[in-house]
């Protein structure tokens, strides 16, 4: 098979080398439709699409009545973004052999791309009018792809559905069903589909991992943690279910399985700088600090650019009372992502903790200004006012938040402890009263991070415990 594979590749190699010999001497000399036929596919696979349409065209000058090179210049033309010369080139070969599923096929495909979604779809109930049963595939996804197009996803998964069931381990359409599943929200759909589908092809490697995706989203993570371990045990080179499996564990507050995860994808494949920084976060969520930073120094060995391994390495500082060493790490992540508030928020801390409050002051404010949704960011600002005793800079730090997050309890708990810190004891218990009314999931608990002093405030106490039974009640 090898030997073969090698004097194929030498063969093509020698072709694809006459032609263009002959196209640099102006004097094409005929060849038949087979060897074209290679020329265009070497063509395509190294994405060389405009040498692949020249050799489309030379190939219908010495056979102007085939019309598989037609279809290969309307799909070459589609791919490269030049669909209404596509649509000539097809109606061309309608004119040849109007019998041809697949002419309609790229009709559709070329009318959807220029916009023209009537058209396609009338292409495609042409294409589907003289189908044989060996067709039903391409028409299926080609009516996913028209659905798709006009947003109703819903029946772009279940023509992608019929599809599957034709060709059940065909990637392609498995990997648009997932995509359409993300778009769309239909994880429970994707979970009744994918059982099914599993049924009929038990050794589908992405079914399961489409399977494991959707339980992830349903928030079934035992159920998502089997169907991608399933995944890999399939395809021990599966990358992504290894991932994903990890990550199902960590929500399931598994680490060490999902540290073993990451060490069996080792013996299959070599971890990259992301699955070096997961393994890393869940040493480190473990105290193991030590092997946490192992990880992350290996992560940045093999990716210096990966930002999130900086960030990280900087928090296993920050744990140790490094702070030098923390500040140079946040300083890094920021560098790669100027964008990421979090960076600038560590960066605050750090700077909070080696005393340079000022600098600390700006990066707060700059976290948030660059994420006013983020209301972590705005309170982290406020426990820095409060830490300098300005409680007032405090108030007014929540009540901006609250322009950009409104309703939301953690910001009005924030608010109760400043108002108690500032000595408008009657207008803190009012808010927190208030505040209890609206707080369904008790998270009160809130308030005593921001001033654990009001535990023993009785007439505090005592509204928390009224909420509490009257919840109860």
């Amino acid at each position: 098979m090898s030997l073969h594979s090698h004097e194929d590749q030498d063969r093509i190699r020698d072709l694809v080398n006459n032609y263009e010999t002959m196209i640099c001497s102006g004097n094409v000399h005929f060849l038949d439709s087979a060897d074209f036929e290679c020329i265009i596919d070497y063509y395509d696979q190294k994405n060389r699409w405009d040498e692949a349409t020249h050799a489309c065209d030379y190939a219908l000058e010495q056979h102007p009545y085939t019309t598989l090179f037609y279809l290969e210049k309307a799909r070459l033309l589609i791919d490269s973004g030049k669909a209404r010369k596509a649509t000539a080139c097809l109606e061309k070969a309608e004119t040849i052999d109007a019998g041809q599923v697949q002419i309609f096929i790229l009709k559709a495909a070329a009318h959807q791309a220029n916009g023209d979604h009537d058209l396609a779809f009338i292409a495609i109930e042409r294409a589907e009018f003289i189908s044989t049963e060996d067709d039903h595939f391409d028409i299926h996804f080609a009516k996913a792809n028209y659905y798709e197009e006009i947003a109703a996803y819903e029946t772009a998964f279940e023509e992608l559905a019929k599809a599957i069931f034709i060709r059940p381990y065909d990637e392609e359409t498995l990997s648009r069903i997932w995509f359409i599943v993300e778009v769309a929200d239909l994880y429970q759909e994707s979970v009744d589909f994918h059982e099914r589908l599993i049924d009929s092809a038990p050794y589908s490697s992405l079914a399961w991992y489409n399977l494991g995706h959707a339980f992830y989203n349903l928030v079934r993570y035992d159920d998502a943690a089997e169907s991608f371990e399933y995944a890999y045990v399939i395809d021990q080179e599966f990358k992504y279910a290894y991932c994903d499996h990890a990550e199902a564990l960590i929500q399931l507050e598994l680490y060490e399985k999902a540290i073993e995860c990451f060490e069996k994808a080792s013996e299959h494949l070599a971890l990259d700088a992301y699955m070096q920084t997961r393994m890393g976060f869940c040493f480190e969520l473990l105290d193991n600090i030590a092997d946490a930073e192992s990880c992350y120094y290996e992560a940045i060995r093999l990716d210096a650019s990966y930002d999130d391994a900086y960030y990280r390495l900087g928090e296993c500082y920050f744990k140790r009372n490094k702070w030098e060493g923390a500040k140079g790490a946040f300083e890094s992540a920021f560098c790669l992502d100027k964008k990421n508030a979090t960076y600038l928020v560590a960066l605050a801390e750090t700077h909070y903790q080696l005393e340079n409050y000022q600098t600390a002051f700006n990066f707060f404010q700059q976290a948030c200004d660059m994420a006013p949704d983020e209301c972590k960011n705005w309170i982290r600002l406020a426990g820095f006012h409060a830490s300098m005793k300005d409680y007032d800079a405090a108030i007014e730090v929540v009540e901006e938040a609250e322009m950009y997050n409104s309703g939301t309890i953690m910001l009005d708990y924030c608010k109760v402890a400043c108002l108690y810190q500032t000595g408008r004891c009657k207008e803190s218990l009012m808010l927190l009263q208030n505040t209890l009314l609206e707080d369904e999931n008790r998270e009160y608990e809130l308030l005593f991070d921001f001033a654990p002093e009001l535990k023993y405030v009785h007439s505090f106490v005592d509204a928390i415990n009224l909420h509490n039974d009257e919840l109860t009640s």
